[in-house]
Formats: C-alpha cells, sequence, structure tokens
C-alpha cells in the first residue's frame, strides 16, 4: 500500500487519540450546534463532540481512517466535502487533526 494508507496503523491511530484532550478543548471556543471536522482521522474529535451534544460530522481521505470511525467520519478528500456531505450546513469547521499534523 502506498500513499495515505501507509500512515495509518495502530500505532498511528494511537497516537493521534492520546492527544483528544487538547484538540477537545477547541469545542469551547465554537458556536453550539453542528461541527465538521475535515480531515478527522479516525473521529475521536467528532465522537467528544457528540457525547457533548453537538451534530457531528468527519471527512477523511483515509479509507483506512473511516473503517475505524464507527460511522462518524465519511470518506473523501477536504476539498469534496461539499459533495461528501451533501450539501449540508454547519455552525463549525474544524480541522483539528490537519493542524495536529502540521504541529508534529
Amino acid at each position: 500500500m502506498s500513499g495515505l494508507g501507509t500512515l495509518h496503523h495502530d500505532v498511528y491511530f494511537d497516537r493521534m487519540r492520546a492527544g483528544i484532550g487538547d484538540k477537545a478543548r477547541i469545542l469551547d471556543h465554537l458556536l453550539p450546534g453542528s461541527l465538521v471536522d475535515l480531515g478527522a482521522g479516525d473521529g475521536t474529535l467528532v465522537g467528544v463532540a457528540r457525547d457533548c451534544g453537538w451534530e457531528a460530522i468527519g471527512v477523511d481521505a483515509s479509507k483506512d481512517a473511516v473503517l475505524r470511525s464507527d460511522g462518524r467520519v465519511r470518506h473523501g478528500q477536504i476539498v469534496d466535502a461539499p459533495i461528501v456531505l451533501g450539501g449540508q450546513r454547519f455552525d463549525n469547521v474544524v480541522l483539528c487533526s490537519v493542524l495536529h499534523e502540521v504541529w508534529s
């Protein structure tokens, strides 16, 4: 396997989930309501948002991430998100895991 798929394995997802405490703090700075996380990985932040009462969904380019998401994440490229999400509108758009990758 090549490309994005080579990055997504158990250790990678464990490391991503380990930072959820810091990532979830972003929710304190958003409008209540709905949220889409672009580049959502396995949807850990989407799960936290849902647990807090948000209507939340993620989009990620990795099929492995989507399979690990338990339905929290849809497969697609960020630029195709309007199509992947059927034109649905959201109160908030975050790229939390994308920014995590920039940081790391």
